[in-house]
């Protein structure tokens, strides 16, 4: 059995990257990962904004903490779900965020291995 890596985004407005850089993004991740699938719909598509929606409830497309981006991120869990059923002889089945490889050195403190001390004999 092999690894797979599943990543998907839904188009939501935001000031600091576009669609086409989050595209960008997702596409160099996935030529750096064997086995992987991507996602990409609208929010009309994600489950929990139809119910939402169905429910009376608004679902405005905006930033962090609202309605919109909590539904697409409800919809990971189903992406992960077709993912495991449309690949077969893969587990487990990883979601990466598909930005990752955008961090860049800014995010690179995070990334470095804890240095090892030996200990006293």
């Amino acid at each position: 059995m092999s690894v797979a890596v599943v990543t998907g985004y839904v188009p939501l407005p935001c000031d600091h990257r576009s669609a086409d850089d989050y595209a960008a993004l997702g596409s160099q991740l996935l030529a750096l990962c064997g086995k992987s699938l991507a996602f990409r719909q609208p929010l009309a598509d994600c489950w929990m904004a139809n119910w939402m929606a169905d429910a009376g409830m608004a679902v405005e497309p905006g930033g962090k903490d609202t309605a919109a981006y909590h539904a697409v991120q409800h919809e990971k869990s189903r992406w992960i779900a077709r993912a495991a059923g449309a690949m077969a002889g893969v587990a487990p089945v990883f979601w990466v965020v598909g930005s990752v490889v955008g961090w860049g050195s800014h995010m690179a403190w995070r990334l470095r291995p804890v240095e090892q001390k030996s200990a006293p004999h």
